[in-house]
């Protein structure tokens, strides 16, 4: 074996340990909708667009575009997030041996994923707005980025931005799923090289 195919494995497992690194930083923010208040977060997105409505602000159509992309993405969230308590209460109440517990549990984890999907789209929305809008509070704001086709042009690259936030946390998502997956099969197999090992002494 040559010196580099010595330390090839520790060079891959410095590599892994700063991938997991990132990846924590990254989903760090994720962690802070756990504790987001989602009704409190929807009733001040309707109030801040009932404000531009009344404001008639040139300008303002960017941000009410940003606004009402976050108010749809926190309503769905809720709606999923309810359909899973919902049923996992259903899955709870039913008894280790019932038939149909195998199709409420399936259910429940295909409801996980979707609130997780809905999270991370949830993030990128937010964030997007925050970062674009976040200090316009004030309903008398004399704020003004332009003409209609200045707004326009604002609206669109809001899109692009949301889009691309959300192929980043999709990514960390995959990666988070393909790094746990990775662990699982080396566990498999260091589970099944001790079979064997085991095996091979019991023949001896």
């Amino acid at each position: 074996m040559s010196a580099e195919d010595q330390t090839a494995p520790e060079t891959q497992k410095i590599e892994h340990d700063a991938t997991v690194d990132k990846l924590e930083i990254n989903l760090q923010g994720l962690n802070i909708l756990e504790k987001t208040d989602l009704a409190a977060e929807l009733e001040t997105v309707k109030d801040r667009l009932e404000a531009i409505e009344k404001e008639e602000r040139i300008g303002a159509d960017p941000e009410k575009v940003a606004l009402e992309e976050l108010q749809k993405s926190t309503e769905e969230l809720i709606s999923i997030r309810k359909q899973l308590s919902e049923k996992q209460a259903e899955l709870d109440a039913l008894d280790e041996s019932d038939n149909d517990r195998s199709d409420v549990s399936a259910e429940v984890e295909r409801l996980k994923k979707e609130v997780d999907e809905k999270e991370h789209h949830w993030n990128a929305t937010k964030e997007v707005w925050r970062r674009e809008f976040g200090p316009i509070v004030d309903s008398n704001s004399s704020l003004s980025t332009g003409i209609n086709a200045a707004n326009q042009h604002d609206i669109k690259r809001l899109q692009e931005q949301i889009a691309s936030l959300q192929k980043q946390l999709d990514e960390v998502s995959l990666r988070r799923k393909q790094m746990v997956a990775d662990a699982e099969e080396q566990h498999r197999r260091l589970v099944e090289q001790d079979d064997s090992i085991d095996d091979n002494k019991n023949e001896e």
